[in-house]
């Protein structure tokens, strides 16, 4: 049952960077009403959850730069690519204190409902999914002087739920949002069974920038 979800999540993020791509490519498109450019910069906290070692609470910190296509006036559809970055202290089997850092590379695929409270001022509500990619993985153990980094190690899905406040300025083709967002891992597929991550948990808050080309 596992391996037909992650199927159907890896198509959906397939089709995702398709879709993405593409609106790269369209920068004949000057209209604001046909969706923002938008970079968030987001940090937080979370839990880590270190197969068969530990659990424990983890700082997170991510940048997002996407592109939002308008469905209608109150909904929209938004993805891109983050980079996400999770530390965390715990202590092993041999009550050594580990410091660990994880670096990821997600693609989310968000819907956007909105409400316009004002003619600037609109209120927004996001639900979607991502899957995440453990570009490198490292840990210190400072009372051996131990530095050892993995890359590569795997893939984690999970789903995310936010809610803001976006301002759009007197041109209208810039905008800045604030708002708090929430996230956890569903399941991971990762190359080894001794090295599983899974975030849970996690609460971030946002400050993004919206804009037209």
């Amino acid at each position: 049952m596992i391996n037909k979800h992650m199927i159907t999540l890896r198509n959906i993020i397939f089709f995702s960077i398709i879709l993405f791509l593409q609106s790269l490519s369209a920068q004949d498109n000057k209209n604001v009403e046909e969706g923002d450019w938008m970079l968030s910069s987001r940090i937080g906290f979370g839990t880590l959850e270190v197969e068969d070692v530990a659990k424990t609470n983890a700082t997170v910190a991510e940048v997002f730069l996407g592109r939002e296509f308008l469905l209608s006036n109150q909904f929209s559809l938004y993805t891109g690519l983050e980079f996400s970055n999770v530390n965390s202290n715990f202590a092993n089997g041999s009550n050594q204190n580990l410091f660990l850092s994880n670096d990821y590379l997600s693609l989310p695929i968000n819907l956007r409902i909105s409400y316009d409270d004002a003619e600037k001022l609109s209120l927004y509500a996001d639900f979607g999914i991502y899957g995440s990619y453990l570009l490198k993985s490292t840990v210190e153990i400072e009372a051996d002087d131990l530095d050892d980094s993995e890359n590569g190690l795997g893939f984690n899905f999970g789903y995310q739920v936010a809610f803001g406040a976006k301002y759009k300025f007197q041109d209208s083709r810039y905008s800045i949002n604030f708002g708090l967002r929430t996230k956890n891992d569903l399941i991971n597929s990762y190359k080894s069974s001794e090295q599983e991550f899974q975030i849970n948990d996690v609460y971030l808050i946002e400050i993004g920038l919206g804009f037209a080309l």
